[in-house]
């Protein structure tokens, strides 16, 4: 390979993103996936949830690839599922473009396609004053504010001086926690007024002072890198900065911007309404809806309740051509249940049509601007049925797992019955329980003569005397006093008098004494059943978890691994979770790691020849000033490590 081609090859790397995983052939990069989690979201996750957020994204990959394989793609179940949604989408990306992209002012977008392929590391000096709603705010006015902040930018020459100056006068709450770095940002990802002060500087300046509602702020911009959407086209770029810059309108606006829209699209259609027809309508959608609320439905589906409504006529005009119910209903179809209307009267009749008009009008203009080729929109779209598809693969799996036999559902029932369906001993009984002793005598006797138990506890028990003072069934775990007075008892005896120290006494009649025993079969067979089912199909997911990698040849390139051991590398570190130990010439820390579904242990061998080493086992191959390829297992393609001199 020659020079060229290696400094092409490097570039396109470094452009790409850092390699993350491969499928087969296919490499995947911190750029994917970036596409689908936010990169800002990322940095700030510890490296136990990061782990998480790559396993699930491999996951999701792989289950696109079976869903694929095995056709659910194709299913016209799951093909109406993905019409619908990629109408919404249409809907919602046509609605924000058209209302809004015509606001946005030409120079703005050339100025962010200029500046939003590359970031800073951003530190913040804040200057409050009394009007300012940070926290510990000064008494200063805001003019005092505003001219000390003059000051700092003008004299923050230097990382050097711009710390001074942080140390002696920012009033950021968080300044001991951050020490005043605010992260990476690129264009687009702050409001309009930073991006403005921001990226008129470069790297080791100092900003204006911005004004916010916390107080004055200054940054310095202490270092800069290529952003995500370096390795864009011009016309990538142009999409990416048309969104940030409709997504950070304020909201009052892009709502007046979408009202504007709305008059102006309806009014060039010149819409007219049937009024008696659209009366007709309501009334037979207020039956149904009636209908419904007595048998216990609360949520009428517009379109059910007006499938069966036979008065043909027009609902209204658009362009002077009709438009039926029919036609409205197919559109409701294409809307989410939940987003459905509810046409309780003429006004909200009237809204819900509209914006079936409109939908249908921007899903043409959208069609009509080829905005299905947008770079944003794509990406959004994709993800969008990407999560379909993930989600109905794994239906799949729940739907074509084994599903449990009576053969199942017995034996389980036999290896739990001690642990899960013992019914322990009981008794049930009825007593007799007054406040005084000498009450509990003269009760006590009247029983000896032959009175019913039942009706003297009917008439003077403070226990249940509506059933006559009884008790139970009742297990001796829950009730130790009453098992105390009934442990000599046979059935239709009655116990001596016992003092409670509560100041009652009492006496008991055992109605009846039962051993322990078991849950009958046929009581638990249906839940034994639900239990078993719910366990195979998380079985049958797992098990598509742990063989998917496997069957789709995964090659994880430890990305994690060396991020996470490149933070945490100095021998005292005690926040690394890993093993320390050393000899005369080197210092290591290894930490064991998964690849390919096998656990190594990774080491990180300490200044060998001036650069960050990762070995497997004893295998070092020697490293170049900008990599060290290392041989994980002659199986496994070697992986491409970034070194950190």
């Amino acid at each position: 390979m020659n020079l060229s081609s290696l400094l092409f090859f490097m570039f396109s790397f470094l452009l790409s993103g850092d390699a993350i995983f491969y499928i087969k052939d296919s490499l995947f990069t911190t750029n994917n996936l970036f596409d689908k989690f936010s990169q800002r979201d990322w940095e700030g996750q510890s490296y136990t949830q990061k782990t998480k957020v790559l396993d699930q994204y491999i996951n999701q990959e792989l289950a696109l690839i079976e869903a694929s394989q095995i056709g659910l793609a194709k299913d016209p179940y799951i093909n109406v599922k993905t019409k619908k949604r990629k109408e919404e989408q249409m809907v919602r990306f046509g609605f924000e473009w058209f209302s809004c992209f015509p606001s946005l002012s030409n120079k703005d977008l050339s100025f962010g396609q200029d500046k939003i392929v590359k970031e800073y590391k951003i530190k913040l000096i804040l200057i409050s004053h009394k009007n300012s709603t940070s926290r510990g705010k000064s008494k200063r006015t805001k003019q005092e504010a505003l001219l000390l902040a003059q000051s700092i930018s003008k004299n923050s020459t230097s990382l050097k001086a711009f710390d001074s100056l942080m140390v002696l006068f920012s009033e950021d709450p968080s300044l001991k926690k951050n020490k005043g770095y605010l992260g990476w940002y690129g264009w687009g990802s702050l409001m309009k007024q930073f991006d403005d002060k921001i990226f008129i500087q470069n790297k080791g300046e100092t900003t204006k002072p911005i004004d916010t509602s916390v107080g004055y702020v200054v940054l310095f911009l202490e270092k800069e890198r290529a952003s995500r959407y370096a390795s864009l086209n011009k016309k990538q770029l142009k999409d990416v900065v048309v969104d940030a810059s409709i997504r950070r309108l304020p909201v009052e606006t892009k709502r007046t911007l979408y009202e504007v829209f709305k008059k102006k699209t309806l009014d060039s259609l010149n819409v007219k309404y049937n009024y008696s027809y659209l009366k007709k309508i309501i009334k037979h959608y207020q039956h149904e809806n009636n209908k419904r609320k007595v048998s216990g439905q609360y949520k009428t589906d517009v379109v059910v309740a007006l499938e069966d409504f036979n008065n043909i006529g027009v609902v209204c005009t658009v362009s002077g051509e009709g438009y039926g119910l029919k036609w409205f209903l197919n559109k409701f179809k294409n809307i989410p249940f939940s987003k459905r209307p509810k046409l309780d009267n003429i006004e909200a009749v009237i809204a819900s049509l509209d914006d079936v008009i409109l939908r249908s009008v921007v899903v043409d203009l959208f069609n009509k601007n080829l905005l299905f080729n947008n770079y944003v929109y794509s990406l959004r779209n994709n993800e969008s049925i990407t999560s379909l598809l993930f989600n109905e693969y794994y239906k799949y799996i729940i739907s074509t797992a084994k599903s449990p036999d009576s053969t199942d559902v017995v034996g389980y029932y036999n290896n739990n019955k001690t642990s899960k369906y013992l019914v322990e001993p009981s008794i049930t009984l009825r007593e007799i329980k007054v406040s005084t002793v000498s009450l509990a005598d003269s009760l006590y006797s009247l029983i000896k003569k032959g009175v019913p138990f039942e009706a003297v506890a009917a008439d003077f028990s403070l226990t249940n005397p509506g059933e006559g003072g009884l008790v139970g069934p009742i297990e001796e775990s829950s009730f130790k006093n009453y098992y105390n007075m009934t442990k000599n008892l046979n059935a239709k005896e009655v116990s001596g008098i016992y003092n409670n120290n509560d100041n009652t006494y009492s006496f008991v009649y055992l109605l009846e004494k039962k051993d322990s025993s078991f849950k009958p079969l046929n009581l638990v067979y249906k839940k034994i059943e639900s239990l078993l089912k719910k366990e195979y199909q998380d079985e049958a997911k797992s098990n598509s978890l742990f063989n998917l990698p496997i069957k789709h040849n995964v090659k994880r390139c430890s990305f994690l691994n060396y991020k996470y051991l490149e933070e945490h590398s100095q021998p005292d570190s005690s926040t690394f979770n890993g093993y320390y130990y050393s000899n005369n010439n080197h210092e290591y820390i290894i930490k064991e790691t998964l690849v390919d579904s096998v656990s190594y242990d990774f080491v990180l061998k300490k200044n060998y020849k001036g650069f960050w080493v990762y070995i497997l086992g004893d295998s070092i191959i020697k490293s170049q000033p900008s990599n060290v390829v290392a041989n994980l297992k002659p199986n496994i393609n070697k992986h491409l490590f970034i070194t950190n001199e």
